[in-house]
This record gives structure tokens, C-alpha cells and sequence, in this order.
């Protein structure tokens, strides 16, 4: 289960996706921060500050309890639902301060996808390589400087990789040709009957319960990377000023099953219903895109 925290204008919503027995449970939490005591604030800002230059680092366990005081201090909401604390904890760097990002319940750590999904946004669907070491999870709390480059972040990676979690790999950006869904025409909102207003609903043949699922709200481009990644396909946009167009959208998650699950995120559901509510278009072509790989050396 990851719960993360806000980002700039966005708005992360309080909701969970369900990712099969097997899987885990995304949380966006729009729950207020308690204020931190300033010692106990510097003592996270000493373990987890990033050096001159030094632009992403780990944190392995064993943690030390200063950590477990600071997300009893910080969340004290979060601690009465689960109060043995978080598998991994994600901070920013920012003006000598460690900034709290998110926590992650369950599960032995982050895999690769998600990973730069939360240092620098390259969404899962961007990512490509050997498919053991893309589901291999990595126990640890994360920080990475705000604002760095997702080129620097990755080189940096894999040293870290290499000496902390004996993964000796090779991740690197390279273009390459891909069939992609190019999104295009005109943002229109046609709201569903009965649902919230403002909201895009994601699912190809089920609408679940509002306040399950997941989303957030953004500009519509990051809307169409969240729809990229709700059916695992890469989505290249070409609408005019998406980057200025505000949106909310929510993931219609089922929870019967892995097969009805993924019956929700059928690609060509999921985009009609798009557009129906948006008036955006999909069309299926080739484009050169980059792609992170992730490789075994």
C-alpha cells in the first residue's frame, strides 16, 4: 500500500488499487500534515540529506528509531490505522530539508517502475528490460533532490543498485520506434449521469464504488500518462495546450478478481469511455519514444 502526499497544484485522492492477491494497494492521501518537533525534524534531515552533487540515495533498513518517531509525530492519523509504520518512506530534497513524499505499507520494497514513477516521473508503461529485475523489490527508504533530471537520477541509480542491492545492471534512455495510442483533438467534459462532476472515470465495462479506485488531478498530459499507465500502454499526446487544461480523474478498480480487474483496464474500453467524457480521440500508430531499460550487466 503506498499513500503519497501532494505535489505542487495537484490534488491526490483517498483511494486504493487493487492489484490481485499478490499485488499491492495504492493510497493517495489528502489527510493534513501534524507539525514535526524541529529536533527530531533535523535528526530526518540528517539521515536522509543528499551530499553536494549527490542527487538520489537509499536508506536501508534496519531503520533507526528516530525514523519510527518521526512517522508517529508526522501522521498520527495514519499511525492509529497501522501503527508498526511504513516499509519505505519517499522524501524530497529541498533547501537543506528532507520533505516527506509518501509512505509504502506491506510488501518488501519498491520495485524499478514504480520507483521512477516516484523519484522523477517516468511513468511503468515508459519502462522496458528484463522482467525479474523490473519486479525485484528494493527495501528502503528513497530521497531524491527536487528537481533533478531523470537522466542524472538513473545514472546515479546504479551504483546503488550494484553496491547496496547486488543488482549489477545497466539503465539507460533510448529512443526507439513503439506502437503508441496518440491522444488528439480538443478537451470537451461531458460528465456520466450520476457520477461526481468534474471527474473522468476511468474503466472499460464496470463503474465501481467513487471512493475506491485511485487518481488524482492534474493538468490533462499527466491525466493521459495515468491513463497510459491504467492500461499499460503508452499514450503520446498531441491536444492542443493539454498541459493547460485542469482535470480529475478517478480509476474504477474490481476487486472480484485479477481477470476482472484487468477486464476494466482493456485498452479499447478505457479509451472509449475517455471519450466519451473528454471528446479526445485515440488513434493506434508508431512513434519514436524514449524508453528507460533496465538490464542485467
Amino acid at each position: 500500500m503506498l499513500e503519497e502526499g501532494p505535489v505542487s497544484r495537484r490534488r491526490l485522492l483517498a483511494a486504493g488499487v487493487f492489484a490481485g492477491a499478490a499485488g499491492m494497494e495504492l493510497l493517495r492521501a489528502r489527510t493534513a500534515r501534524a507539525a514535526v518537533d524541529p529536533d527530531l525534524q533535523q535528526q530526518i534531515d540528517t539521515l536522509y540529506a543528499l551530499r553536494e552533487g549527490e542527487d538520489v540515495k537509499a536508506v536501508r533498513p534496519p531503520f533507526p528509531v528516530t525514523r519510527q518517531a518521526y512517522y508517529e509525530a508526522a501522521d498520527p492519523d495514519q499511525v492509529a490505522r497501522i501503527p508498526a509504520g511504513p516499509t519505505a518512506m519517499y522524501f524530497r530534497w529541498r533547501d537543506g530539508r528532507a520533505h516527506r513524499w509518501g509512505n509504502r505499507f506491506g510488501g518488501a520494497g519498491t520495485n524499478f517502475p514504480d520507483l521512477m514513477r516516484l523519484l522523477v516521473n517516468v511513468y511503468p508503461q515508459e519502462i522496458e528490460g528484463d522482467a525479474k529485475l523490473l519486479e525485484k523489490e528494493l527495501p528502503g527508504d528513497w530521497v531524491v533532490r527536487e528537481g533533478a533530471k531523470p537522466e542524472t537520477v538513473v545514472r546515479q541509480l546504479q551504483p546503488i543498485l550494484k553496491e547496496l542491492y547486488r543488482l549489477p545492471v545497466r539503465a539507460e534512455f533510448r529512443e526507439v520506434d513503439r506502437k503508441v495510442y496518440v491522444a488528439q483533438g480538443r478537451f470537451q467534459y461531458q460528465p456520466l449521469p450520476g457520477r461526481e462532476r468534474n471527474r473522468i472515470e476511468l474503466y472499460a465495462r464496470e463503474l465501481t464504488e467513487p471512493n475506491r479506485g485511485g487518481g488524482g488531478s492534474g493538468d490533462l498530459k499527466e491525466c493521459l500518462n495515468w491513463v497510459g499507465m491504467f492500461i499499460n500502454r503508452r499514450v503520446v499526446s498531441e491536444v492542443p495546450d493539454a498541459a493547460q487544461v485542469d482535470v480529475e480523474w478517478h480509476h474504477n478498480e474490481v476487486l472480484t478478481s485479477d481477470a476482472a480487474r484487468a477486464a476494466n483496464r482493456e485498452p479499447a474500453g478505457v479509451l472509449r469511455h475517455f471519450t466519451e467524457q473528454t471528446g479526445i480521440t485515440f488513434q493506434e500508430a508508431t512513434r519514436k519514444v524514449r524508453v528507460l531499460f533496465l538490464e542485467p550487466v
